[in-house]
């Protein structure tokens, strides 16, 4: 009888552990979306032995999620002066303390460290070389120049074949340039009237917690109230296929005027995008359309040229709820047959 007991009590402290844990794990997803829960959903807690490859591997990987598309031949927006407002002091400052620290540097081996120091000491100085880089309308070659690193994507066991997402390690000072430009960016926008209600990558303010529950709104409201008004709810998830390497650069160009950014600023994302290089080991690969995953100003871009996609004319029972390369499509009707 004792054992029986003291059996009931370990089963019920155990399940009650159980429980509490769960809670935990769902109460982190508010503090930390990239924590342990969606380690564990994304099996990376699970380990599988690492394959070195050679520069020749990576290169050849490399080429698969870098398209290569005919060159852009820019016809540059004509250069007012008085169009390009000069960078204030502030301007550069906030971007800089967003520089993260400990990070590994990019091909000039300048790290966020350096960058942040010298702007704290002798800000006049970096300020007058980005006003500069303004008024030319020029982005440097150098600070566009990114060393790729293939990352292995987590698998859920180990006879998957393996796949790579490519990362790309920037200048720093390109990364600060990528801050001021992509501050001035969200202002015209804004001034425009902001991006669609339903893109909630890359937003502040917006994640993919807020995503979920959208979707999840639509379905309750579908099945409140009487049985009779009730509807049928249906969910369609769209991937786009390698979208932040493959995005046009005439397309993101397009959207910049469809949204009236000053011909300056339109120059700059010009330069931005032309001539960027990958170096891959030995091997250099030029780029010729898409960002670089690790890019400050490229997930803007990426969401003005998409955002097109959510302002198609849809039917009422249609709604689109876009996060990054994720397209949902959530459609309500009041029988089966009519959702069909």
């Amino acid at each position: 009888m004792q054992y029986q007991n003291s059996r009931k009590k370990l089963k019920n402290k155990i399940l009650h552990a159980k429980k509490q844990k769960w809670k935990e794990l769902c109460d982190d997803l508010d503090n930390d979306v990239w924590g342990d829960a969606y380690k564990i959903i994304c099996g990376k807690m699970r380990i599988f032995p690492k394959i070195q490859l050679d520069d020749e591997s990576k290169y050849n990987i490399a080429k698969k999620p870098f398209p290569n598309k005919p060159t852009q031949q820019w016809k540059y927006p004509e250069l007012i002066l008085n169009e390009s407002e000069d960078f204030k002091k502030e301007e550069l400052h906030e971007p800089s303390d967003r520089l993260k620290s400990n990070k590994a540097p990019g091909s000039d081996q300048i790290p966020a460290e350096v960058i942040k120091a010298v702007i704290k000491n002798s800000d006049e100085k970096c300020l007058i070389l980005m006003n500069n880089l303004l008024r030319e309308g020029t982005f440097p070659r150098q600070w566009k120049t990114a060393h790729l690193v293939l990352v292995e994507k987590p698998k859920k066991n180990a006879d998957q074949p393996i796949t790579y997402r490519p990362l790309c390690i920037l200048n720093t000072m390109g990364k600060l340039l990528e801050q001021l430009l992509c501050r001035r960016l969200t202002k015209d926008i804004e001034k425009e009237g902001n991006l669609a209600d339903f893109q909630y990558e890359f937003r502040k303010g917006y994640s993919t917690v807020h995503a979920m529950d959208r979707v999840k709104q639509i379905a309750v409201d579908a099945n409140r109230g009487a049985y009779r008004h009730r509807e049928f709810c249906a969910l369609i998830t769209l991937v786009i296929k390698n979208a932040f390497n493959s995005a046009p650069w005439e397309g993101i160009i397009e959207s910049t005027k469809k949204w009236n950014v000053t011909p300056a600023l339109q120059r700059m994302i010009m330069s931005y995008l032309e001539d960027q290089t990958i170096i891959i080991g030995e091997k250099t690969m030029a780029m010729t359309c898409g960002e670089p995953q690790g890019s400050v100003i490229g997930p803007l871009l990426w969401n003005i040229y998409y955002d097109q996609v959510l302002r198609v004319d849809m039917p009422e029972e249609f709604t689109l709820v876009e996060y990054a390369d994720d397209l949902a499509i959530v459609v309500c009707a009041k029988t089966a047959e009519k959702l069909e």
